[in-house]
């Protein structure tokens, strides 16, 4: 066993991460966005930033990401690079989920007791 210590030199609280499917990438988000990390060297791969990320998911094929946000939720390409949905609803959105590579289901749960399909 490898314990992996990563400094992400946030200004900001990481508030979410999950693993990247390839199981060579770890995904942080917190109050200062998204950031992508390449697990073998430690080192940031891509980040985007603007927004306070309250959760965070990857899709089983590694395609997208989504995120959950103070503001909504959004959708990701995989490399974090190009937003792909973006849903404002006002609510801070605490649990999320994608599909796989045909982005045909996207659920967001918002603080309002629903969630979009």
């Amino acid at each position: 066993d490898q314990t992996i210590v990563l400094d992400t030199g946030r200004s900001g609280i990481v508030h979410a991460v999950a693993f990247h499917p390839d199981r060579k990438h770890l995904l942080s988000g917190g109050s200062d966005g998204i950031q992508r990390w390449r697990l073998s060297d430690s080192q940031e791969v891509s980040k985007q930033t603007g927004t306070s990320v309250c959760t965070i998911s990857v899709s089983r094929d590694g395609k997208w990401i989504a995120c959950g946000t103070k503001e909504g939720a959004n959708v990701w390409d995989g490399e974090i690079r190009e937003k792909v949905i973006d849903v404002e609803g006002g609510d801070i959105v605490y649990a999320v989920d994608v599909s796989v590579a045909d982005l045909t289901r996207f659920a967001p749960s918002l603080t309002s007791n629903n969630f979009h399909l």
